[in-house]
């Protein structure tokens, strides 16, 4: 074994802050800086300040360890994590948030208070949630999503000149605004703003921006809640909307 892995795996299982009545699995692994908060739980076979490919690249050419600076991870309080969770450095996950199996959350991520990530969930880099959210599917770098929404589908980038090397995506993702539903299995695609009090319906397939209080189908088939003739104008979702948005 080179130098480099020998200092890049003392990092493994650094030593962990964390609050009161915290329970933390004794198959977990904490990579760098990791700090938690009260009455969290971490599960089996989890895996807190996983580093980037690149920053293990950088530390094996220098023959540097990762370091606790460029891992920085940190929990609030009431955090359930269940087993086979990978959690990426320089995240910032909130308050009353639960994590289902089998999640991949990239680095520099932040997801507020009062959210669900749903079962085999890919978060990746850079990506923002606020609060209130229910997240599954697939959520490209730098994507933002917006305060009560429930997201399972996948936000992409559109690669129009086909897969190239270009890593400046920041301004090129899907940004979800408060109170949007997007389907299971819809697609939102490119550089796109989905406005509050839209409702994506499963399958569909969205690349270019909603005016909000609308129902997408099919391929941005965008239809004026009051002009849809099913009952979906009168549930819940669009009742509570309005409230949300006051709010």
């Amino acid at each position: 074994m080179t130098s480099s892995k020998k200092m890049i795996l003392k990092q493994l299982n650094s030593p962990v802050k964390c609050g009161k009545r915290t329970f933390i699995d004794k198959t977990a692994s904490f990579i760098g800086n990791v700090e938690i908060g009260d009455g969290c739980y971490i599960g089996a076979y989890t895996i807190i300040g996983q580093p980037s490919n690149y920053e293990i690249e950088r530390a094996q050419k220098k023959s540097k360890k990762i370091t606790a600076r460029s891992n920085k991870t940190t929990l609030g309080n009431n955090v359930l994590i269940q087993p086979n969770v990978i959690i990426s450095g320089n995240v910032k996950i909130g308050n009353n948030i639960c994590i289902d199996p089998f999640t991949t959350i990239g680095g520099h991520t932040r997801i507020g208070d009062d959210t669900k990530i749903v079962y085999r969930s890919q978060i990746y880099e850079n990506v923002k949630i606020d609060s209130n959210c229910v997240i599954g599917g697939f959520l490209c770098d730098h994507s933002k999503v917006g305060n009560h929404v429930s997201m399972m589908g996948s936000l992409l980038h559109d690669y129009p000149d086909g897969w190239n090397d270009d890593d400046d995506l920041s301004d090129k993702s899907p940004v979800i605004e408060d109170s949007v539903i997007v389907g299971y299995n819809s697609l939102v695609i490119g550089k796109v703003r989905i406005r509050s009090c839209t409702y994506i319906a499963a399958g569909a397939i969205v690349d270019r921006d909603t005016p909000g209080n609308c129902i997408v189908k099919s391929v941005n088939n965008c239809i004026n809640k009051d002009d849809w003739t099913g009952k979906l104008k009168d549930g819940k979702f669009f009742r509570d909307c309005g409230k949300n948005e006051k709010n």
